[in-house]
């Protein structure tokens, strides 16, 4: 705890000059966290039933769709939300001007999606991507409509709203017209119908719970505020998407259609618990970033507790997972799936190693650190090629997720350098903060791997199987921060919940506090 001065609040303010910015931050973090939770329980359930219903070709079909898009969304986006949240001061011009630009961008690269949908399919070999694509490039002009309101929502931290609203298209869209088309028979159409459906009322939602100015303006040095921070954004998140997703479409490309849509499960499998427990910290740390991005004292301390929190999290789940694999693959997804099962744990280490990267790409934004950042994420491009390019020849799946591993690992230790400079600290000092939770992960995949093994030899039931791994390591992690190597997390959580004034007085909340971390005041 050396870091974090104990008169200091959730990101790194002293408790009494700025507690409505804690007791905001934390209320977004647990209407956030109850949305993640939500979620990855929807997701899970709903993977579950569509991988029954649909085939891997479907499946492939989408995320050639995708992938395409992501590689047009990141230039019509043109980091226009983000520039919404970013912006010390905000007004209704440069609300106008957001609106306006984000709007018309995205129609005009729904277009440019349509005209390079045959290109995009050819290079995939895969015809019938085509309409798919086509279809799925509306979710452009959807989108752009409802980012102001989006970026308005977070900016205010208003992650209540963010929450529901996320949760209710997903239900429409995944849960009800998925679901239903699947059934009905529709194939690809059932995943295409469901994609558009949840774009498009996560934009209605937002602009209800925030409704802004829409009336054009073409005040110039409103839309250079917008676009100027906005456009490097998007260039570096471009060659994030790039760096991200050159092993898609090196397994597309190389190996195929039905191996694409092997891989893509696997990944969901993955990244669904992984992504959604970082992102969720990131969606409510961004805005706190940029409100102390002159500080950097605060933001050193708010970084680095960031790290530990989420590394505490992040390592031991994608552990478990790489040591449940085979049961994850065959409950989850089924035997047609079975050939996903080698490349998983090479996807965990990879996603683990860029959520954690993640906080340290967020400082960097929040500082406009962009042209450094623009370097890294080139730098992982071409590292990523040359790795895919040594995959392809062993033509295992296994080996793409390899090289997936070893471009995350590359990133990593740039950002560490990066980080050491703009909050003036050694790069081990972040290496010191998640370590344990290295220690930590390898306790609970040990023993998920020796709770198993009796059970694989008696031939138990995959599910039992599997929900006997599941409660190990859901008993493991907790034992490692209240008596384990992660104890320093909890007295962390509790020290901030205590100076935010969360863990006094007798009300439910603060019992539960106390429950969870216990009195910081007694240690």
């Amino acid at each position: 705890m050396a870091d974090l001065p104990p008169d200091e609040d959730l990101i790194g303010a002293p408790a009494a000059e700025e507690p409505s910015l804690t007791r905001r931050t934390i209320s977004g973090l647990q209407w956030t966290y109850a949305q993640t939770g939500v979620n990855a329980v929807l997701q899970l359930a709903v993977a579950a039933v569509l991988a029954r219903l649909l085939t891997p070709e479907a499946f492939g079909l989408v995320a050639i769709g995708d992938l395409t898009l992501r590689f047009v969304n990141y230039i019509a986006r043109a980091g226009i939300a983000q520039a919404v949240v970013q912006k010390p001061d905000l007004d209704e011009r440069d609300v106008r001007a957001a609106f306006l630009d984000s709007t018309g961008l995205s129609i005009v690269f729904f277009g440019v999606a349509w005209l390079i949908a045959p290109a995009a399919a050819a290079l995939f070999e895969a015809p019938d991507a085509v309409p798919v694509l086509r279809w799925m490039a509306l979710s452009l002009p959807l989108y752009g409509i409802g980012a102001v309101a989006d970026g308005l929502l977070r900016r205010d931290l208003r992650f209540r709203a963010v929450a529901l609203r996320d949760i209710a298209s997903y239900v429409l869209g995944y849960g009800i017209v998925a679901m239903i088309g699947a059934a009905q028979g529709w194939g690809v159409w059932a995943l295409v119908a469901a994609t558009l459906t949840q774009t498009g009322s996560k934009s209605v939602l937002a602009f209800i719970a925030r409704p802004h100015a829409v009336r054009p303006t073409i005040d110039r040095a409103a839309h250079r505020a917008v676009l100027g921070f906005g456009s490097r954004v998007s260039l570096i998140s471009f060659f994030e998407f790039l760096g991200g997703e050159l092993d898609t479409i090196a397994v597309g490309r190389f190996a195929g259609t039905s191996a694409l849509g092997l891989y893509n499960r696997a990944y969901l499998i993955v990244r669904l618990p992984v992504y959604h427990l970082t992102t969720s910290l990131s969606k409510v740390l961004f805005p706190a970033f940029s409100a102390v991005q002159r500080e950097t004292e605060r933001l050193r301390s708010a970084y680095l507790g960031a790290v530990r929190v989420t590394a505490a999290l992040v390592i031991p789940t994608a552990a478990g997972i790489a040591a449940a694999r085979e049961e994850i693959v065959r409950v989850i997804l089924g035997d047609q799936w079975l050939d996903a099962i080698p490349v998983l744990p090479w996807i965990a280490v990879a996603s683990a190693l860029g959520m954690i990267t993640h906080f340290a790409a967020l400082v960097a934004e929040a500082q406009a650190a962009l042209n450094r950042k623009i370097v890294l994420a080139i730098s992982k491009v071409v590292v990523l090629a040359a790795l895919l390019a040594g995959a392809s020849l062993q033509d295992e799946l296994w080996a793409y997720g390899a090289a997936l591993a070893g471009a995350a690992l590359w990133v990593h230790l740039g950002y560490l350098l990066l980080i050491g400079r703009l909050l003036q600290m050694p790069a081990r000092t972040p290496v010191l903060a998640y370590a344990p939770a290295v220690l930590a992960g390898a306790i609970v995949a040990g023993a998920i791997s020796l709770a198993r093994l009796p059970l694989v030899a008696d031939h138990v039931n995959d599910v039992v199987v599997l929900v006997v791994e599941v409660m190990v390591g859901a008993i493991a992690l907790p034992l490692m921060v209240r008596f384990g190597p992660l104890t320093a997390v909890r007295d962390e959580i509790g020290l901030r919940l205590h100076n935010a004034g969360l863990t006094s007085g007798s009300g439910r909340r603060a019992r539960w506090a106390r429950r969870l971390v216990g009195d910081p005041t007694d240690r």
